[in-house]
């Protein structure tokens, strides 16, 4: 079973897993998490109260699966960057979270994509059509700068 939730609702799913009357041996949890949330404490089934013992039981059956930040340096040059600016510009301070992913994701789609509408401008006169500029992105990898290698298929 395949599940996607906040990491406190998940354990209380299991938690209650565990105590029903169900095969437990016959079902395997994926659970889906996108920032690492369950990850950020030690053990993902661990919060020091009452239902440790039937959350860490439940957990034997759970698959975590979530991203791994990158370990590159051009990444890391573009979090300290961006927490930089962020500070500066909006006075807002950016935590280390796997949401900068998401923000080096937006980075590189936008570069793939102001190289395409750079190419087509050096060959024609003014502005292209949106369409022209989209099609040029078909078919291409771009390696982004940052830590990505972006694809775009014309399906």
């Amino acid at each position: 079973m395949f599940v996607c939730c906040l990491p406190d609702i998940f354990r209380k799913l299991m938690v209650e897993f565990r105590r029903a009357d169900l095969p437990h041996d016959q079902y395997v949890f994926f659970f889906i998490d996108v920032f690492a949330g369950s990850l950020k404490h030690g053990e993902p089934w661990a919060r020091g109260d009452k239902d440790d013992a039937d959350a860490r039981d439940a957990f034997q059956n759970v698959k975590i699966l979530t991203y791994r930040e990158p370990q590159n340096p051009e990444y890391r040059d573009f979090v300290k960057n961006l927490k930089i600016d962020a500070n500066e510009m909006f006075n807002y301070t950016i935590e280390d979270s796997l949401m900068n992913i998401i923000a080096g994701g937006f980075y590189d789609g936008l570069m793939l994509y102001t190289r395409a509408l750079n190419e087509t401008m050096s060959l024609s006169a003014g502005r292209p059509p949106g369409k022209v500029v989209t099609q040029r992105m078909w078919n291409r990898t771009f390696h982004g700068q940052r830590f990505f290698s972006v694809s775009v298929t014309k399906s």
